[in-house]
């Protein structure tokens, strides 16, 4: 072949152009022909139906290969079918014969349950007890809050509830065999009896037809407040009695708890047993419990005493449940206060809020109220002072409202719930002398709004909002010394959200009740 300068490939002498595209119109033409004809079409659906059935064997084997499996975190994520865990054995928890009871707290701002274990020579304790983290899982709302719809209430405990069934059966228990114990508490009490009735009775329809644990009808029930301030007692004392009132520390502990230890000393007498009184405050009530120093003057209220037995021990425990004084009420009853006093539709004055903020808030007083934030510590605290009302008392010394309650001297005490995220949030210590919650609230609440925004940005809110922790430290700091009698310069009260890695409620206290009055 001879050679061609580049103008010859462009040029009319090209005949191997024309010899090289025959053959392709050729086969075209053919297989056009071929795919038109019955034949081609019926191999057409062939390969359409073996396309098909290749891109389902690769989806079903891609679900397979990444679909997430279930993690051991139960405290934060939660799947009814998920696995038990598996970072530890059940061997020795199941070999040990526990016997085994589920509390539920339908509290006002959500609903718990907490499961507990016991033998005849072992007390009361959270299970499991072999290094797992403890059997508990809590959700929001609470059950008040579906009201007037009371199927949507109880069905609103199915993940919790399902969430016991798939605990237990890790330690091959009997479900018929554990019993359930369902207390409502100032979200039902709030309630018209006619709502608080309707939900319990679908409650008890629900466990008792769609689930097998022992129960009975009056095992769901409204628990007076005497009682929740009673178990608030009993569960830091049985706590204590479980991990030692002087140890450092358990394979449970949390980061705090060695200083807690030692804070517990600081306030206990090394010389004996010093029960503790516990504050409890919540959404909806709050519950002050304790053993007097001496035996109460006269006059006193006997229905606020309680007959406790503690580790063999009678105790005469003071307890009482304000309602509606838990934080969330008790700012209901601020902003009624405020809406009440004010004058025409302008927008009110909340010295509770940060300057710079606005809220729209519906009130009971008024309807709804535009309030704009002033940031005045000494004006929000006098306003709380007027929702605790000391003018009048029957007794020989009251609390507020006229309610009996004797001196709480220099016991030690233990401040739970809102009261620990009221520290938490301001970061005083865990043991501090009162006054300084108020210090620094006053400082937080002359923060204008947008510069608290930043400044406060990395402090934990636990569940609540920024905005309201100008009225959350007010509050709390009058609740304990106008309300309840603390000295300002007092530091006998140790705050907890968490003890032995066990969140801190009545429910402990109510389960070992449980058992011993029933005899489980």
């Amino acid at each position: 072949m001879s050679k061609h300068n580049e103008d010859d490939f462009y040029g009319e002498d090209i005949e191997v152009e024309d010899v090289t595209q025959a053959p392709n119109v050729d086969f075209k033409t053919k297989a056009i022909q071929f795919l038109t004809s019955p034949l081609g079409k019926r191999v057409l659906i062939l390969i359409g139906i073996l396309s098909l059935i290749i891109v389902a064997i690769i989806v079903v084997f891609t679900v397979i290969l990444f679909w997430p499996t279930s993690t051991s975190d139960d405290t934060d994520n939660y799947n009814t079918n998920s696995t038990c865990d598996s970072s530890f054995s059940y061997t020795d928890q199941i070999s040990y014969q526990w016997r085994y009871g589920v509390m539920v707290d339908l509290g006002s701002s959500g609903s718990r349950i907490g499961i507990y274990q016991w033998t005849d020579v072992d007390i009361v304790q959270n299970a499991p007890t072999n290094g797992a983290t403890y059997w508990y899982q809590e959700q929001r709302p609470g059950v008040s809050s579906y009201s007037p719809d009371a199927v949507a209430a109880a069905n609103s405990l199915i993940p919790l509830l399902d969430y016991a069934v798939d605990r237990l059966a890790c330690v091959n228990v009997n479900q018929t065999q554990v019993p359930i114990f369902l207390f409502a508490t100032a979200g039902l009490r709030l309630l018209s009896p006619e709502d608080s009735q309707a939900i319990l009775d679908s409650i008890r329809s629900l466990v008792k037809t769609q689930y097998s644990f022992q129960f009975e009808l009056e095992w769901c029930r409204i628990i007076s407040g005497t009682e929740e301030a009673s178990f608030d007692w009993l569960s830091i004392q049985q706590l204590f009695l479980i991990h030692g009132d002087t140890s450092g520390g358990s394979k449970f502990a949390q980061n705090k708890e060695l200083e807690f230890h030692q804070l517990i000393r600081k306030i206990t007498s090394e010389e004996e047993y010093q029960t503790k009184g516990v504050v409890d405050l919540g959404g909806g009530s709050v519950e002050i419990s304790f053993q007097p120093e001496s035996v109460p003057e006269d006059p006193y209220d006997s229905l606020t005493f309680n007959a406790l037995s503690f580790n063999g021990t009678q105790y005469s425990i003071y307890g009482y449940s304000h309602l509606p004084y838990g934080h969330n009420e008790a700012r209901k009853l601020v902003e009624n206060l405020l809406a009440a006093n004010a004058s025409g539709d302008s927008p009110v004055g909340n010295p509770c809020l940060l300057t710079g903020y606005n809220a729209t808030v519906n009130t009971t007083a008024s309807g709804a109220v535009d309030f704009y934030g002033t940031g005045d510590a000494v004006a929000c605290a006098d306003l709380v002072k007027q929702i605790l009302p000391k003018d009048s008392c029957s007794f020989s010394s009251c609390s507020f409202n006229g309610v009996y309650q004797p001196e709480v001297g220099n016991s030690p005490f233990m401040a739970l719930d809102n009261l620990a995220r009221i520290v938490n949030f301001f970061d005083v210590p865990l043991n501090p002398v009162l006054v300084e919650i108020y210090n620094q609230t006053e400082v937080f609440c002359e923060t204008p709004w947008e510069v608290a925004v930043v400044e406060y940005a990395g402090r934990p809110l636990d569940s609540l909002l920024l905005q309201n922790y100008c009225f959350e430290g007010i509050y709390g700091y009058e609740l304990l010394t106008w309300g309840f009698g603390f000295a300002s310069t007092s530091q006998q009260i140790v705050f907890v959200d968490q003890l032995y890695g066990v969140d801190v409620s009545w429910a402990l206290g109510a389960m070992v009740n449980q058992v011993e009055e029933l005899n489980l």
